[in-house]
């Protein structure tokens, strides 16, 4: 540091470096708290004779790579959607997701069973390639909005993470689509052509993949830039709906894929997270009639994350917006699977970006949610699908609170709001043709 810049009042220089090591301290505290869940998960691995920790897993690992499997056995009978009761309420993904199994079934030449794929060099070699690109593909867009010089850490908490894991174990596409995600934020709002470019075709490619990633097209509204927005519109149906040509029935799976739909609604009535809350009732508090007590509880949880929602897109930060975003995402859908809580990382990284600042005390109560959402170390038997209920729901309560306090005490009526929040209107990325 020059002496210029040492230059200046004692007394200012000695409260910089006194807050620069509370935020240090700060920043280093989610860092070795997390890590340290992380070394107790490996320990509960090696050396619980209960096996909680293999919990965090969908069938404490004995059941590898099933998602990624699943998907090519349906595509290897000509149509993926046409299935007995047993398996159509499986067999609701977008037909682009199917499309993608169907280049990868090319190259695999085994019987088409779980049992087999897992023999089969070729197969796993096949899970292993995509998964290593998804993770390197989501590690890379996590950096672009990583700040600072030390970006290893962060990415490798995501590395890490319960989520992650669990994911990896799934063989899902959510890994890709958060990268996804991530490459849209980095990019939609860049001054380079290029770059919004690359930003539409990554938001319509996850929402082809997965469909409620298309809400984080709430920037490009905030944004005022409809002619993004209806580029992202037209592409994703073109991804969503020409792969049907390459299946057996073409269009007319749409009508089975709507009739598979109903099927799901009525297998997962009860999401993963929602049968551990009912154990959780009926083991802990002895609450047998629980039915309809997770019922409120849900209807409870959906209102405060739409909610959330709502304000935040009417107050202007990235941050709380993307976590509003992604925890509906994770909370809403019917039975919803713990790895969509990856979308979580987005908002926590931004929260890490500014985490030099403490602002208040929401700040530490944020650090802590996140920690326990994102880490691998499980309390008890899932613990990652009972915190998503309750931790998430509280962290979206704290930041709706103090989303209506900053607007109430901004003194502006409800019109100057909805006018603010459209105001900075930026330049289209779909710009028109100079005559």
């Amino acid at each position: 540091m020059s002496a210029e810049k040492l230059s200046g009042d004692p007394a200012k220089h000695s409260l910089t470096i006194s807050l620069l090591r509370s935020d240090i301290s700060f920043y280093a505290g989610i860092n070795m708290a997390f890590f340290l869940t992380v070394i107790l998960f490996f320990a509960g691995l090696l050396f619980d004779p209960f096996k909680i920790q293999y919990s965090l897993f969908f069938r404490s690992f004995y059941d590898l790579f099933a998602d990624f499997f699943n998907h090519i056995i349906y595509v290897s009978e000509g149509s993926p959607y046409l299935a007995d009761d047993q398996t159509a309420a499986d067999r609701v993904l977008p037909p682009l997701h199917y499309l993608l199994a169907y280049g990868v079934r090319q190259f695999i030449d085994c019987p088409m069973t779980l049992e087999s794929m897992w023999k089969d060099k070729t197969a796993m070699g096949c899970a292993i390639t995509f998964l290593a690109f998804s993770e390197v593909f989501l590690l890379v867009m996590l950096s672009k909005i990583t700040e600072g010089k030390n970006k290893f850490l962060p990415l490798l908490m995501v590395l890490f993470s319960g989520v992650n894991m669990f994911a990896v174990e799934r063989g899902t596409m959510v890994i890709f689509t958060t990268g996804c995600i991530a490459g849209f934020l980095h990019c939609y709002d860049s001054t380079e052509r290029k770059k919004q470019i690359f930003s539409l075709i990554l938001l319509s490619l996850a929402a082809s993949l997965k469909i409620y990633p298309a809400l984080f097209g709430l920037f490009l509204l905030k944004k005022r830039d409809f002619k993004a927005v209806l580029f992202c519109i037209v592409l994703t149906a073109g991804l969503g709906f020409l792969p049907l040509l390459m299946f057996k029935g073409g269009f007319s799976n749409i009508d089975i894929l709507f009739g598979n739909l109903e099927k799901y609604r009525e297998f997962y009535a009860l999401s993963s997270q929602d049968k551990v809350l009912t154990g959780l009732l009926m083991h802990r508090f002895g609450i047998k009639s629980h039915r309809e007590i997770i019922e409120l509880l849900r209807v409870v949880i959906d209102i405060i994350a739409i909610t959330t929602c709502c304000i935040a897109f009417l107050n202007n930060n990235r941050e709380r917006l993307t976590l509003a975003i992604a925890a509906v995402i994770a909370l809403c859908p019917e039975g919803a699977m713990p790895y969509t809580q990856l979308y979580l990382f987005i908002p926590f990284l931004m929260f890490l970006n500014r985490v030099s600042v403490i602002n208040n005390k929401l700040d530490i109560f944020m650090a802590a949610g996140y920690i326990l959402l994102l880490m691998p170390y499980q309390l008890e038997k899932k613990t990652n699908e009972l915190f998503i209920l309750f931790v998430l729901p509280a962290m979206l309560a704290a930041q709706c609170l103090l989303e209506i306090y900053e607007l109430g005490k901004s003194g502006k009526n409800f019109r100057q709001i909805i006018t603010d929040c459209f105001k900075e209107k930026t330049a289209s990325i779909c710009p028109t043709k100079k005559s």
